[in-house]
């Protein structure tokens, strides 16, 4: 939520594919965030979905 980009933005493909390479997990923190300046809508869980198809 703090960098207002959502999970399944294709900004994260390198990540992604640097991880599935590699075999190792990719974790992300959701819910509620600890100031004003993050975002739920960026941090919601269902967003898993759309990176995760």
């Amino acid at each position: 939520g703090y960098e207002n980009v959502y999970l399944h933005d294709e900004r994260h493909e390198p990540l992604f594919e640097l991880a599935k390479a590699f075999h190792v997990p990719v974790a992300m923190h959701s819910g509620e965030t600890a100031n004003h300046h993050g975002r739920l809508r960026y941090a919601h869980p269902l967003t898993v979905d759309e990176a995760a198809s």
